[in-house]
């Protein structure tokens, strides 16, 4: 994991002239506590995002699946589906 970490580069993200072509209504699920991408990551993505919605989940770092499994699903019941 640390190999391809380490092996990542600003190529290899997102930029805000991908993201604003996402029309649909897209949830950005992020720890408050993640030290590998902060939230000002996710502030930034959800910004960039015409119909993008942050939501922090407090006591989480990167993995929210098992820092925070059952708000986690939680949030992801609550998202119109439709």
């Amino acid at each position: 994991v640390q190999r391809v970490l380490a092996s990542l580069s600003e190529a290899d993200t997102f930029g805000d002239e991908e993201l604003c072509r996402i029309t649909v209504p897209t949830d950005l699920i992020w720890g408050e506590e993640d030290l590998l991408f902060p939230p000002s990551v996710g502030e930034a993505m959800a910004r960039a995002l015409p119909r993008g919605r942050l939501r922090l989940l407090a006591g989480c770092g990167h993995a929210a699946q098992w820092d925070r499994p059952g708000e986690l699903v939680k949030i992801v019941r609550s998202l119109d589906l439709s």
